[in-house]
C-alpha cells in the first residue's frame, strides 16, 4: 500500500483522499515553474488535487494562491494540505468545474496538470476517470477557462503527454496564445519523451527550441539537472 503522505521539505501532501496521488512529473512541473513564477501576485492551479502545485509555488513567492478542483475529496484534501503550510493565510481550495470557472480577479500565472490519457483505456474508478481522461473536446475546454481567466499579461504552464504535445501547441496558437517554452520529460536518457511541460503567453513568442529534461541515469540514480531543481523541494536531496 502506497503512502498516505508524501513529506517533503517545507511542507507535507497528505494524498489519501485524492484521486490522483504525488507524482514525479508533477513534481517536475511545479519545481521548473516556480522561480519563473516567483514574482506572481495571483496564481491560479486547475485541478489542484493535494494542492501540490499550489505548495510547491507557494514556497517561492507571496502570492495569493486559488486551487480549484471539481471533485470534493481532492478539495477537501488540498484544504487539509494548506491548512498545514506556513502559507495557510495565502491558499485557498475551492469545488469547482474548470467548464464554468471564473474567478473574482484574473490572474497573472496558471498551473495545471489536466486530465489526459485521451482515447486510451479508462481508469477503473470514477474518481481517476475525472483527474486523467479528457474527452473529445477536453482541452478547448481548459484552454477557454484558462484565457477567461488569465491576464492579457499572463503566463500558463502544463504538463501534458508527449505524444499530445503538438496537438496542445496548435490549440492555444489557435486560441492567440504564443510558445514560450517546451520541456521534454524523459525517464532516462535512453527512453523516449513521456511528458512535456509547456508554457504559453499572450504577448509574443520567445520559444527557439525544444529543452530535454532527465530524471534518471541509465543506473537508476538521479541525474545531476534533476537533484538540482528538486534540492529546494525533495527531503532527501
Amino acid at each position: 500500500m502506497s503512502n498516505t503522505y508524501f513529506q517533503f521539505k517545507e511542507f507535507i501532501v497528505h494524498q489519501n483522499k485524492a484521486a490522483l496521488k504525488v507524482c514525479t512529473d508533477a513534481c517536475c512541473l511545479g519545481a521548473l515553474i516556480a522561480p519563473k513564477a516567483a514574482q506572481a501576485q495571483n496564481i491560479l492551479d486547475l485541478g489542484c488535487g493535494t494542492g501540490l502545485l499550489s505548495l510547491m509555488l507557494a514556497q517561492f513567492n507571496q502570492a495569493i494562491i486559488t486551487g480549484i478542483d471539481i471533485h470534493q475529496p481532492s478539495v477537501e484534501q488540498a484544504t487539509q494540505n494548506f491548512s498545514l503550510s506556513k502559507w495557510s493565510n495565502r491558499l485557498q481550495a475551492l469545488q469547482a468545474d474548470v467548464n464554468n470557472y471564473t474567478g473574482a480577479v484574473k490572474f497573472d500565472w496558471i498551473i495545471t496538470n489536466p486530465p489526459f490519457f485521451e482515447n486510451v483505456l479508462r481508469s477503473q474508478t470514477t474518481e481517476e476517470q475525472l483527474a486523467k481522461h479528457l474527452e473529445a473536446d477536453g482541452w478547448q475546454v481548459w484552454i477557454d477557462a484558462i484565457a477567461r481567466n488569465l491576464l492579457s499579461t499572463g503566463k500558463v504552464a502544463l504538463l501534458i503527454p508527449f505524444t499530445a504535445t503538438e496537438k496542445v501547441r496548435a490549440a492555444f496558437e489557435k486560441a492567440a496564445f504564443y510558445t514560450e517554452e517546451v520541456i521534454y520529460l524523459y525517464h532516462q536518457a535512453n527512453r523516449p519523451a513521456f511528458r512535456s511541460i509547456l508554457t504559453f503567453n499572450r504577448i509574443s513568442s520567445n520559444f527557439e527550441a525544444p529543452q530535454h529534461f532527465i530524471i534518471k541515469e541509465p543506473d537508476q540514480q538521479y541525474t545531476t539537472a534533476f537533484q538540482d531543481t528538486m534540492r529546494a523541494f525533495y527531503l532527501h536531496l
